[in-house]
């Protein structure tokens, strides 16, 4: 009797302790803030293209002379590029004369959304209307990104109630921006047509369609300010 008042004790305890990593799910961003500058990158696809910094990029093609390019621009540009992609894209580098493109674009911010990976996804539209072809920007996580980060999630803040703890946000006056980073090719979605492809991306609001255009992006971000 006495050894089973003990075990009864024992089971109590541990039923009783604070259940906070069983109810956190893989891949979760519950509790997360999206502008914390000490998170790390949750992925793992082509994670060394995704999270190159400025330095590894000193050296890469400025598009258009680093002059700010349309959202109709990019879209012509990238398209011109699927045919130049190797059947093999190199998981760990990024394809050179492709992705060593260092380009600047002004456009209107959509949405944003916090991955699982941590990365901030953002959209960025030509126009302020929603249906209109949309680019995926993506914010990574870490030192390196941090101004781009807050910059960005200040810009969704101007909307969202006061203590909002919201990890996605659809803009209901889409506010245009100056985005600046990489080239990037993000073939985890896709295999063919890169240039239209959505691969099931992109935020979906009430009563719309997901809007976003191709697998080519803008990632990593380095900068981005609000325009005008």
């Amino acid at each position: 009797m006495k050894a089973l008042a003990i075990c009864s004790v024992l089971l109590f305890a541990i039923t009783a302790l604070p259940q906070t990593h069983k109810a956190s799910k893989k891949g979760s961003t519950a509790g997360i803030d999206p502008e914390s500058c000490d998170l790390s990158f949750a992925g793992t696809a082509r994670k060394a293209v995704k999270l190159r910094t400025a330095q590894d990029g000193a050296d890469y093609v400025k598009v258009n002379d680093g002059k700010p390019i349309t959202v109709e621009d990019w879209f012509a540009m990238t398209c011109k590029l699927d045919d130049q992609v190797p059947s093999k894209v190199p998981a760990s580098q990024a394809m050179k004369g492709i992705e060593t493109q260092k380009v600047t674009l002004k456009g209107f911010l959509m949405g944003a959304k916090l991955d699982p990976d941590h990365d901030i996804h953002a959209e960025v539209a030509g126009s302020p209307k929603w249906a209109t072809p949309h680019l995926i920007v993506e914010v990574p996580p870490g030192q390196q990104y941090c101004a781009a980060r807050k910059a960005l999630w200040d810009i969704v803040k101007t909307e969202l109630p006061a203590h909002s703890t919201s990890k996605i946000h659809v803009m209901k006056t889409p506010a245009p921006v100056t985005v600046t980073g990489y080239l990037f090719l993000y073939t985890a979605h896709g295999k063919t047509d890169f240039c239209h492809t959505r691969g099931g991306r992109g935020i979906t609001p009430a009563g719309k369609k997901q809007q976003v255009q191709g697998l080519w992006e803008i990632h990593p971000v380095l900068e981005l300010q609000a325009s005008e």
